[in-house]
């Protein structure tokens, strides 16, 4: 189905849940009253709380947040999978539905609420940074002023403010649609609080009271409150602060690895990542948005952005060579079943370099020769379920002519090679077989005939470290189709390690390629050192001895590694 068409059912059924008038049905359960003849009349949580109590506040709120968190969170996923193609725009417009539903609901003949918080639940599916400062500036405010009306225009200024510093680029391409959701619903904000403004300057702005108990309080009572309220706020900020200036670090046979640099790509997930241009430059690939992202690295300012370049397909695999980054790309969408993929090449400026070249059905894995003569490339073909076509294959392409100069098939019942591996300075690769769950080690002495010398089954998930650390940095390591692993050399001894994400761990090991020792886990975190990641990618900077992790989330982490300062790590790469 076209995704926009999608979208747009998606949005419909997002006005539908958004008109659910949850505050209505509350307060006529629980109260058994209209709330909309009492109080100010609305159907919010602030005037259920009025009538209700503070518990029945909390209720609605947390009802009408996630009507439009999940809708804006989940709906886009479920047009990408269903579609193959990215469906940012189509969060934006089923955020958009779901809070016109709440503010005029199809259910209550279009008098709705103001959209507080239906507007803060959306928000955070599409930006979580600007409505975490949002939702903390209302809470703030309303202890302060006890206006909720006020407090929530307040609370979309903080919004607003982050937002614009913290997106690069607002009016591109990327974001221009929730730029414009986010003004127009702050002007809706301001328009459908207009008449409370009025009560605040004339004074008859009741101020917030979650109590049925009108009873009078001690005058010092809201003093002590308010006071207990801003240090606890404080103390949360202050333990905020000192989270988000934590630096993942840990030392492995006397050696450090400090996390030096953390950025989000704002495309959701990143997958591939890879240095370029001798270490000073790293790109990652984002599938989900047909994205290659390249950074500027160094260990004391972290990332840089330097360019965001578009595809026309899904960047499945990167490789890079002195001059220019190599993306393997799979169509988009129904044409997946009709196209082969593709390769092409780009500077590392993110400028085009020549022409596609077609390399077959469904890619999956690039590597570029260590002389770099040649691309290898890995195709699934008909292991991927459609029997019309030809079988998974290796390719090996001449990086000059970009030609296909020789290739190996893989004719295995179950065979779908996946990643492949080459080995240093020898003609040699291993490369990892899903399906069969193997190994097939293959010589490329002939590049016109490569042939398998040997398959082995692949080791059980929790052996693969065990299995790479008894090989030499120089042989190929056994990789499985969920993790990323690097041989490492730094520290003053040049001591060698294996660095390998951890699928189901939330960083990457490090063990020393010595007899005895035992690995090392370096723990990432999300944004703010909040909340756990998932490792995808791994690439190793010998030049500057720095490693980058790319994590599912569309992050990536950049990690120092080595006791001695840059100019000895790139000499001893030398």
């Amino acid at each position: 189905m076209n995704p926009h068409v999608l979208g747009a059912i998606f949005a419909v059924v997002a006005y539908l849940i958004g008109s659910l008038p949850f505050g209505f049905l509350v307060a006529r359960l629980v109260g058994k009253v209209d709330i909309r003849t009492v109080g100010s009349g609305n159907i919010g949580a602030t005037n259920v709380g009025r009538v209700l109590g503070f518990r029945w506040f909390l209720v609605v709120f947390a009802l009408d947040f996630c009507k439009g968190l999940l809708p804006a969170w989940l709906f886009p996923i479920a047009v990408e999978r269903l579609t193959g193609m990215p469906a940012r725009e189509s969060g934006v417009l089923v955020a958009l539905a779901s809070i016109v539903g709440h503010n005029y609901p199809i259910f209550l003949k279009f008098r709705g609420g103001k959209g507080v918080a239906t507007s803060l639940g959306a928000m955070c599916a599409l930006d979580f940074v600007s409505s975490a400062a949002a939702a903390t500036a209302f809470v703030v405010f309303l202890i302060v002023t006890r206006y909720v009306s006020l407090s929530s225009v307040l609370g979309g200024l903080a919004f607003l403010g982050v937002y614009f510093m913290h997106v690069k680029d607002p009016w591109g391409v990327d974001h221009v649609a929730f730029t414009v959701l986010i003004l127009c619903l702050f002007a809706l904000l301001l328009y459908r609080h207009r008449a409370n403004f009025g009560r605040i300057a004339a004074g008859t702005e009741p101020k917030v009271s979650f109590r049925r108990s009108r009873s009078a309080r001690p005058s010092g009572f809201t003093t002590i409150r308010i006071v207990f309220w801003l240090a606890t706020l404080g103390g949360a900020a202050a333990f905020v602060s000192a989270r988000v200036a934590l630096r993942s670090e840990c030392v492995v046979a006397g050696v450090r690895f400090v996390e030096v640099g953390k950025v989000s790509t704002g495309h959701q997930r990143a997958e591939r990542v890879v240095f370029c241009d001798a270490g000073r430059k790293v790109a990652v690939a984002c599938p989900r948005y047909n994205r290659v992202v390249l950074y500027k690295v160094d260990r004391a300012s972290g990332f840089q952005l330097d360019h965001d370049v578009v595809f026309d397909g899904r960047p499945v695999a990167l490789a890079t060579t002195s001059d220019r980054i190599y993306v393997l790309a799979r169509p988009l969408a129904d044409a997946r079943h009709l196209e082969t993929g593709w390769l092409e090449a780009i500077d590392f400026d993110g400028r085009p370099v020549g022409s596609k070249v077609r390399v077959g059905f469904d890619p999956d894995d690039i590597a570029v020769s260590d002389d770099g003569r040649h691309l290898l490339v890995l195709t699934s073909g008909s292991a991927e379920g459609e029997t019309n076509r030809p079988a998974p294959a290796l390719e090996i392409l001449d990086r000059a002519t970009m030609r296909v100069v020789g290739s190996l098939k893989f004719e295995g019942p179950r065979d779908d090679p996946a990643r492949i591996l080459l080995e240093r300075g020898a003609p040699r690769a291993a490369i990892t077989i899903r399906g069969s769950d193997e190994v097939a080690r293959v010589d490329l002495s002939d590049v016109a005939h490569p042939r398998i010398v040997g398959r082995a089954p692949l080791p059980p998930e929790e052996a693969l470290l065990e299995a790479d650390s008894n090989a030499a940095l120089t042989t190929p390591l056994i990789v499985h189709p969920e993790r990323e692993a690097a041989g490492v050399r730094c520290g003053p001894n040049l001591a060698a390690f294996l660095v390998e994400t951890l699928p189901h761990g939330s960083g990457i090991a490090i063990k020393p390629l010595t007899p005895g020792t035992k690995r090392t886990i370096l723990t990432l975190r999300g944004a703010f050192n909040f909340g756990p990641i998932r490792p995808t990618g791994l690439d190793w900077s010998p030049e500057r001895g720095l490693i980058v992790v790319s994590d599912r989330a569309g992050g990536a982490h950049l990690i120092a590694a080595g006791l001695d300062a840059d100019p000895p790590l790139r000499a001893a790469a030398r």
